[in-house]
């Protein structure tokens, strides 16, 4: 019963805050939401290094010891180590080069860890958690003191939030990439909520992963979604975050301004890049939907409306109650968003 009363309390908290919303008068220039993760990877970095480290990423892709040993002062490798094979179910890299590769690192300050899985998939591969969890257990064999990371397909509807609970304790940390701007659409907030609601319940020990790219299926986001989307991972429970991706050229091509079009990744986009350093390095900056010039003002009702259906999208979902209750918490008082109207 009481448990009940605060979900009530909750949902009239946030239909409180839509009708002062449609009430007041307040303008003010929307800010990147702070609360930036120490820990922040950026995929694909390999190619300037130091420019995504000057932007504040510091956890970069790397495949070698060398080349994590070469990183700026100040960052760490995160090493690539091949992927996990859909179609085979097999490992890309034997466990003796693995293991070997690991060893050869131990105790090196600038190995933060391994990502050894980009989205492998349990519904093809029956076997696949268990594989990961014994790839990472021998990774931790040649080294106790490193990390392992991989990311689990976040975009697949059904079979993402089902499948989200099989990955639990199989990695130190797994990456959750719901990418919610596809092309010729508006983003769908609300699957991230329900990505971070079924991680939760699940009890994973997660990252989350920034939409930061442009081909023909995903947009680039504007500056203000994308400080929407760093409210929403910053008001969860992650532990680390990952933006895809620095460069980007291997997917199909689409409409991908301003950077042409093509495929892209944030480095190729200006105003997303600024937004992205500013986040990282827990300044805040006034945002732009278009060019680095031009400035939007932020619409409190349509930020409280989105809270307000967001709130419900989480309240008739399944899963835990309490934890239904806290991911409601989440959004009533996660930043950047609704912002002068928190209770």
């Amino acid at each position: 019963m009481y448990r009940t009363a605060k979900f009530a309390v909750a949902i009239a908290v946030l239909f409180a805050l839509g009708i002062a919303a449609s009430t007041a008068l307040i303008s003010h220039a929307a800010t990147a939401p702070g609360g930036a993760s120490p820990l922040r990877y950026v995929y694909n970095s390999g190619a300037d290094q130091a420019g995504a480290a000057a932007h504040g990423w510091n956890l970069l892709d790397v495949s070698s010891k060398s080349q994590a040993d070469a990183l700026p002062a100040g960052t760490q490798g995160l090493v690539w180590v091949g992927d996990y094979n859909n179609s085979s179910c097999s490992w890309g890299q034997s466990d003796s080069t693995v293991s070997k590769l690991a060893a050869s690192t131990a105790g090196d300050p600038k190995v933060f860890g391994y990502f050894f899985s980009d989205e492998p998939d349990p519904f093809a591969c029956p076997n696949a958690p268990a594989q990961h969890k014994a790839r990472s257990d021998l990774i931790h064999a040649a080294d106790p003191s490193t990390k392992t990371v991989m990311v689990v397909d976040s975009n697949s509807g059904a079979q993402t939030i089902s499948q989200i609970p099989l990955w639990k304790g199989d990695a130190d940390y797994i990456g959750l990439d719901p990418y919610p701007c596809h092309q010729g659409g508006a983003c769908d907030y609300t699957w991230i909520d329900q990505v971070i609601l079924a991680a939760n319940t699940a009890g994973l020990d997660y990252w989350g992963v920034m939409q930061g790219f442009c081909d023909g299926n995903w947009r680039y986001p504007t500056v203000d979604e994308l400080n929407h989307m760093l409210g929403q991972w910053s008001g969860s429970k992650e532990s680390g975050q990952m933006t895809f991706a620095w460069v980007w050229a291997n997917g199909p091509g689409g409409s991908c301004g301003p950077a042409g079009n093509g495929s892209f990744g944030i480095s190729q986009n200006p105003p997303l890049l600024a937004a992205m350093a500013a986040y990282n390095n827990g300044t805040t900056t006034t945002t732009s939907t278009t060019t680095a010039t031009s400035t939007t003002t932020a619409d409190p009702l349509a930020a409280c409306r989105d809270k307000l259906s967001r709130i419900n999208a989480i309240y008739h979902s399944t899963g835990n109650r309490q934890t239904r209750l806290d991911a409601i918490h989440t959004v009533v008082h996660e930043a950047g968003a609704c912002t002068g109207f928190s209770p």
